[in-house]
């Protein structure tokens, strides 16, 4: 499924192509074999590749923007990642797991200021049980649930449960680490509706080389073989590649799209899509971008579009990773879940805790409503 040497022949396509290509992905997903087309395509077309997409995102969201917010949960960590400050090696990394608690007081602070999307963070600590999880994750459903009792949700925000298995179930989801079968069960009927978890690189050689032997994630094939345990608990499935940690960013794109084409195929599972672009930790090793020409805005922009054209009904989050300015365009472009605010420490929203996982942007809610609703788009909590 992920052979480099697949996309060594593939020719630009004339723009004739690439129109009739388009023309197609306005009725249905296009193929890989399209999709490496479009790959390929001069940059000059790619433009009207993203206005392609923004029209087929409006065709199943309309003009709709969905907000979530995540909510780091631990920070301890097993692995050594070369690119990330819960990497077990720094030692300058508040190290906290939230007590029950504290997990409410975070949850009921966001849920005050609007927030009915929920993605819970967590680090590779095995010491956070999925007992824990299971807790957390059932009071998120249970807010939610007393919410929509109260505030029953208005038509606009029913039209896209025709795209999702519960409209509640879908607001609890979940970034954490390689779990099995029967955890991701346990977890889905305690009220998971999504797990998120991000390849890294498709590609073997430089996935290993960010990964140092002697901690869980140095195994690439453990890792890939997660998502068909995700896949099989009948979960909602989100997953992605860090852009800049290998050259060939058009292999980790085709890559990530044909994972959840086959995901969607084999467990008729949703897909979302991350789309994380390197960001400088402050104090893991990886300080620069290793390849920041696998990471310019224009391939960002079409890689986005791209995931929108091979799963049309797909659910593309562009995070504050991002400025607001750049995300702007990608709004516009085929994403359609964002998050305002973002606090990647356990406790960083009302414990007021200190640190990041790695560098971003958080922004008010009430600034992103405002910059959505000025392009004529529609946020929805």
């Amino acid at each position: 499924m992920f052979n480099p040497q697949e996309l060594k022949k593939v020719q630009a396509p004339k723009e004739k192509e690439v129109d009739e290509i388009l023309k197609f992905a306005l009725t249905r997903d296009l193929t890989l074999g399209e999709i490496k087309k479009l790959l390929f395509s001069k940059p000059e077309f790619w433009e009207k590749i993203i206005e392609t997409a923004n029209k087929v995102k409006e065709q199943f969201f309309a003009k709709q923007i969905h907000l979530y917010v995540p909510v780091y949960i631990d920070s301890y960590c097993i692995n050594d990642c070369l690119y990330c400050d819960f990497c077990r090696s720094n030692y300058k990394c508040l190290r906290k797991r939230l007590t029950f608690e504290e997990f409410q007081k975070e949850v009921n602070y966001l849920f005050k200021r609007g927030y009915t999307k929920i993605e819970l963070v967590s680090s590779t600590d095995p010491s956070f049980s999925i007992e824990s999880m299971s807790r957390f994750i059932k009071y998120v459903r249970l807010f939610v649930k007393i919410l929509f009792i109260h505030n029953p949700p208005n038509k606009e925000t029913r039209r896209f449960a025709k795209y999702t298995r519960s409209l509640i179930q879908d607001r609890v989801g979940m970034n954490s680490r390689p779990l099995k079968f029967e955890e991701y069960e346990k977890l889905r009927r305690a009220g998971l509706g999504w797990s998120w978890l991000w390849m890294e690189s498709y590609a073997k050689k430089y996935y290993v080389k960010y990964h140092p032997k002697g901690t869980e994630k140095s195994n690439f094939e453990a890792r890939l073989n997660s998502y068909d345990n995700m896949g099989k608990a009948k979960l909602n499935i989100g997953l992605a590649f860090l852009m800049g940690l290998s050259p060939n960013w058009r292999f980790e794109v085709y890559s990530t799209i044909a994972h959840a084409k086959y995901l969607k195929e084999k467990y008729k599972c949703e897909i979302e899509f991350g789309t994380p672009r390197f960001c400088p930790p402050k104090y893991a090793p990886l300080k620069k971008v290793p390849y920041p020409e696998a990471i310019t805005d224009d391939k960002f922009r079409l890689m986005v579009a791209l995931y929108r054209l091979a799963v049309r009904n797909s659910w593309i989050n562009v995070s504050t990773r991002e400025t607001i300015d750049f995300l702007k365009k990608l709004w516009k472009g085929g994403g359609n879940l964002t998050n305002p605010e973002a606090q990647t420490i356990p406790g960083g929203y009302s414990l007021k805790s200190k640190g990041a996982q790695f560098t971003h942007y958080s922004y008010s809610r009430n600034l992103f409503i405002s910059e959505i609703k000025k392009l004529g788009l529609k946020p929805i909590d």
